[in-house]
């Protein structure tokens, strides 16, 4: 699933989002379109750190450049 992780005003120095489920740790990079599991993107999006509009159903429909 195409995400991206708009930066951070209040953290300008973080470089990516640190994600662990199932004891996996993914390292998301932030200000970059990136591919990464449903799992994942699930994750990111129940916490808020992509648009809450965007929910993992609507991702399918997201072309990658």
């Amino acid at each position: 699933f195409p995400v991206t992780i708009p930066a951070d005003t209040l953290n300008p120095g973080f470089k990516f989002v640190p994600v662990i489920v199932n004891g996996v740790r993914f390292d998301v990079p932030v200000g970059k379109l990136v591919q990464v599991p449903q799992s994942v993107a699930s994750v990111l999006a129940n916490s808020d750190y992509i648009a809450p509009k965007l929910t993992v159903e609507t991702f399918d429909n997201v072309k990658m450049p």
